[in-house]
């Protein structure tokens, strides 16, 4: 996997990974509409969340 970001600063700070959702998770009647959104919704978030674990933040 390849991690496209922004170029080295001389700050030495703490890095993070985040992941951005959409306010359609909050959207309630969405669900009845398209039931299978909300299982990719949570095989996403869990990806990423696996990501974090496994890639050191000097690889990112």
């Amino acid at each position: 996997m390849r991690f496209y970001g922004q170029e080295a600063q001389e700050i030495q700070a703490r890095k993070a990974l985040i992941s951005l959702s959409t306010c359609v998770t909050y959207m309630r009647h969405y669900a009845t509409d398209c039931p299978s959104y909300g299982i990719t919704k949570l095989a996403g978030t869990d990806c990423l969340r696996r990501l974090a674990l496994e890639v050191g933040s000097k690889e990112m």
